[in-house]
């Protein structure tokens, strides 16, 4: 499994050696490394309004997965049950990777502190805040 994305520097190192947002212009690209906010667990917030608007699906998603976050598991759970044929419960998978992927973040919110997420438009707060 690739390296999740945990902090700002290895943000940098990702971004400068893969190019990841080389559909945005400058300021949009400049945008959504401010908006990424890390704490000891990793993503806790981000903004997602020009990366969701302006590259194609595929490469958004892939993108978000390098933080850790599956933006499917969360908008339709039969086809991620379905993806995981195995013997294994999804509760024993979701276990197994808890370190390495984030199930969940809430579009529509910021991480405004520890455990607080607050109304926000075009950004995200995810289960790390």
């Amino acid at each position: 499994m690739a390296e999740i994305i945990r902090d700002l520097e290895s943000w940098r190192e990702f971004n400068e050696k893969h190019n990841p947002l080389k559909g945005l212009d400058d300021k949009e690209r400049e945008r959504f490394e401010a908006n990424l906010h890390f704490n000891e667990k990793g993503l806790c917030g981000f903004y997602y309004g020009d990366v969701r608007e302006k590259l194609p699906y595929s490469e958004y998603k892939d993108l978000m997965w390098r933080f850790g976050i599956n933006i499917e598991f969360g908008l339709n759970p039969e086809m991620i049950r379905e993806q995981l044929e195995t013997e294994v419960s999804l509760r024993k998978v979701r276990d197994l990777l808890r370190d390495q992927i984030h199930f969940e973040f809430l579009e529509g919110y910021k991480c405004a502190g520890k455990g607080t997420c607050t109304t926000s438009m075009n950004n995200a707060c995810t289960g790390n805040c």
